[in-house]
């Protein structure tokens, strides 16, 4: 009897287990759906270079600078902007180890007052996302952050938006747009 009460909770345990993997790519499909679907309203652009295209608000300009590969920004706010980045990976390392390192330096630097928000693993185009939504005071003031690491053919790729905290709900859809449709070419 016990021998069955075991199996039925595995089997239980295993349905569970799928299911949240299930729901991660549902997650992942609608989060794209939703990102069409606001380029759409919003009459969005579409950046096309470095092999990816993503869109991105139409009235937003190019300030891309020799720390990212590429930086759209709102030109009426210098603190909202969106960027992407990447590098190589080391062999046997990961991006969640990049992540994961990231945060502790960041969190642990006395220099820094960080907060993460939330994070999670979401698969986009099938490949599995690392999300991470981070609040750092600043001298200047504060800024709210949300990140998406990924890897791809041996390459660490970062999507990242910026913004301040009280703007971020506003920007929120403008950030996932521009994560959920990033794509390669």
């Amino acid at each position: 009897m016990k021998r069955y009460i075991v199996l039925i909770f595995l089997l239980i345990l295993a349905i569970i287990i799928s299911g949240c993997a299930y729901l991660d790519q549902d997650r992942g499909e609608q989060r794209q759906a939703e990102a069409e679907s606001y380029a759409k309203e919003t009459d969005a652009l579409t950046y096309q270079g470095y092999g990816f295209t993503f869109f991105y608000p139409n009235y937003w300009e190019n300030y891309t600078e020799s720390d990212w590969l590429v930086t759209l920004g709102d030109p009426d706010d210098s603190k909202t902007y969106i960027y992407v980045d990447q590098r190589k990976l080391q062999s046997n390392e990961t991006v969640k180890e990049i992540l994961d390192k990231a945060i502790k330096n960041a969190t642990s630097d006395s220099t820094r007052n960080i907060t993460i928000i939330a994070r999670e693993n979401i698969k986009v185009n099938n490949l599995p996302y690392e999300i991470v939504i981070i609040r750092e005071k600043l001298v200047e003031g504060e800024m709210q952050y949300i990140q998406a690491w990924f890897e791809r053919n041996g390459t660490a790729y970062l999507l990242g938006g910026v913004t301040t905290p009280g703007r971020f709900e506003s920007m929120n859809k403008t950030f996932c747009m521009f994560i959920y449709s990033f794509n390669f070419y």
